[in-house]
């Protein structure tokens, strides 16, 4: 998780490998440093659904 936010910040300017964007990255990377980059999304099904969700949109 660590390297993934910084990397939206610092070397991506919020773009996700997968291709898509994060806007206001340093927002993302703030939320995981103050949770010590432990993954926010702890229910596996629950994640996939949002996922899903945002694939689809």
């Amino acid at each position: 998780m660590q390297s993934l936010t910084e990397h939206l910040v610092i070397d991506g300017g919020g773009q996700l490998p997968s291709g898509g964007q994060i806007y206001l990255p340093v927002i993302i990377e703030d939320f995981y440093a103050r949770q010590e980059y432990q993954p926010a999304w702890r229910d596996s099904d629950q994640a996939q659904r949002m996922l899903d969700l945002l694939r689809d949109s």
